[in-house]
């Protein structure tokens, strides 16, 4: 398995979990969940779970949020995992910022397509609107379970 763009925090939060974003190629032969658990068990020995995964068309982009949930929703989440599946469109950029919502990165279509985007869920991080064309995702989250 090949890994790109890693980028970690020394920051670790309560759990242990330290701050990450990798790109994972993924394999035709292996999911998303695959991969992504594989890559997690090498690399921090830890088990991860895939508790919801959705295809998302959404033109309008995402605000600036955090996937560690709040209000009882997703509070179990500790990793996100992005897989873009289509490309030629314009705008939807993926980036990631910091507390204050000043961009640290913008990941690009040209990036991402055909890629997996794991990070931790410590990460801030936005989707633009798009602006013209179709940006289809596959968003998996995930718990995990020491081992």
């Amino acid at each position: 398995m090949s890994y790109s763009l890693e980028s970690f925090d020394k920051s670790i939060d309560i759990t242990g979990i330290p701050k990450f974003r990798v790109f994972l190629d993924k394999p035709p032969d292996k999911s998303i969940e695959e991969v992504v658990k594989s890559y997690i068990k090498d690399k921090y020995k830890r088990d991860v779970v895939s508790k919801y995964i959705r295809t998302e068309i959404n033109l309008k982009g995402h605000l600036p949020h955090y996937d560690y949930g709040s209000d009882k929703h997703m509070t179990w989440c500790k990793y996100s995992a992005s897989y873009l599946k289509s490309c030629g469109f314009e705008g939807g950029e993926f980036c990631f910022l910091n507390d204050d919502d000043t961009i640290l990165e913008v990941v690009d279509s040209d990036k991402h397509f055909n890629k997996i985007l794991l990070f931790s869920v410590h990460h801030k991080h936005k989707v633009n609107p798009t602006i013209k064309g179709e940006r289809r995702v596959e968003l998996n989250f995930f718990s995990d379970n020491t081992i």
